[in-house]
């Protein structure tokens, strides 16, 4: 989902995207959402308007999933005017915090099942949505509901996404600072689901992994030989993400200010898909590429492609010769390196 909607500005140019993921009954069961300040507002969002508040402005999520077809502007969704609607406690405590201003949603259905609600929203300074906006998302329609419904790959190999920050921290493991990013990223690493009944506020203390982490450095500098690496690794579905602890200041036995650096890594095929996108390959030949890159023999692409081993070869030996290559480790080495 994240590089659906990261893909998702290229088609339709907008600020940030969040996607909803719903129930059988059109609940809320987990979301997701691009920019850092979501961190602090989702949590925020469920306590506070979630089937609670939202009737203030809007239909609540259970009533758009089970009621909504089509792609529909805020305009088109409110109770009230916008001019109501820009100064309601919806707008000033959720929408202008994250900096959204107009947004436009669309319910993803396969057939006549809700899988749940995506929504694109601009800022102030954005032009407004437009009808043939809408008409674009709703078209995308089946295609992000393949998406979703697709089977993941087993023991998808995970690759730096280029996501990071720092965190500052003192001895004890408590958040001095937090960037938008850091705060992004650690809530993504300690947020696999975001729903009504698993939402937690900020924490006063890092997740006890990373205070550990943090009392390993402080372990190391007092020569303590039981001293673990200051490192934690962390999967979930949001990806992979890794923790280093380091010390900041000039203390040689007992550090007082700990940088712990963040990165989150994503699958491999995510990455190579997205490195891609320039160069001089047909769309066949980045589907051909794409499994090359991600290992599968040329009988298992001809197979998923629908198309002979011969066919595959052939395309196999254009994409060697377009990207100077002779081998697939170099391939993936080459579109790693774009």
């Amino acid at each position: 989902m994240p590089a659906l909607l990261r893909e998702l500005h290229g088609l339709i140019p907008s600020y940030g995207n969040q996607f909803f993921w719903t129930d059988e009954k059109g609940e809320l069961s987990n979301l997701y959402g691009e920019v850092p300040e979501i961190a602090g507002i989702a949590p925020f969002y469920i306590q506070e308007f979630y089937n609670r508040r939202d009737f203030e402005t809007n239909d609540n999520v259970p009533q758009i999933v089970r009621r909504e077809y089509g792609a529909l502007t805020k305009e088109q969704t409110l109770r009230i005017r916008m001019r109501e609607f820009y100064r309601s406690d919806a707008y000033n405590l959720v929408f202008r915090p994250l900096g959204y201003h107009d947004a436009v949603r669309l319910v993803i259905r396969e057939g006549q099942r809700p899988l749940g609600l995506i929504c694109l929203f601009r800022g102030r300074q954005d032009p407004p949505f437009t009808a043939r906006d809408a008409r674009l998302l709703e078209s995308l329609e089946p295609f992000i509901a393949h998406a979703l419904t697709a089977q993941p790959e087993p023991d998808i190999q995970l690759v730096e996404s280029g996501e990071s920050a720092m965190i500052v921290a003192d001895a004890d493991g408590r958040p001095l600072y937090l960037s938008p990013e850091a705060r992004r990223l650690l809530f993504l690493a300690a947020h696999p689901r975001m729903s009504p009944g698993k939402t937690t506020g900020e924490a006063a203390v890092l997740p006890p992994a990373l205070v550990r982490m943090c009392r390993n450095l402080v372990a190391v500098y007092a020569d303590d030989a039981s001293a673990s690496v200051p490192l934690h690794r962390h999967t979930n579905p949001w990806g992979g993400f890794t923790f280093r602890a380091y010390r900041l200041d000039g203390a040689a036995t007992s550090p007082c200010l700990i940088g712990i650096s963040v990165s989150r890594q994503e699958p491999l095929p995510v990455k190579l898909m997205r490195q891609m996108e320039h160069l001089p390959l047909t769309k066949r030949q980045a589907e051909v590429c794409l499994l090359m890159a991600s290992g599968l023999s040329y009988a298992q692409i001809a197979q998923r492609l629908d198309i002979s081993p011969n066919t595959a070869i052939t395309h196999s030996r254009w994409i060697y010769n377009t990207l100077n290559v002779s081998n697939r480790a170099e391939l993936v080495n080459k579109l790693l390196s774009l």
